[in-house]
């Protein structure tokens, strides 16, 4: 999922069981690239930072369903 530093979801997509959480992201995060933005890291924990002309998100492979409006949590260590 693609978040603006307000938790508002930008974009949200499925990961293939089969292709996994970590090739996922590094599609993602490549696909931000291609569009101009730069990654702070390389999501080596799940998630990222990226910024463009000032404007920053948050991107990240998570269980959390953005349809979902209630608080929501999960433990990446489990």
């Amino acid at each position: 999922m693609a978040f603006d530093l307000q938790w508002h979801v930008i974009e949200s997509r499925r990961v293939d069981p089969q292709q996994g959480a970590a090739v996922a992201l590094a599609a993602f995060i490549r696909e931000f690239e291609a569009k101009g933005w730069n990654a702070e890291s390389d999501g080596a924990y799940g998630f990222v930072f990226v910024n463009r002309d000032g404007e920053r998100m948050l991107l990240e492979v998570t269980p959390r369903d953005p349809s979902e409006v209630g608080a929501q949590s999960f433990d990446p260590y489990k």
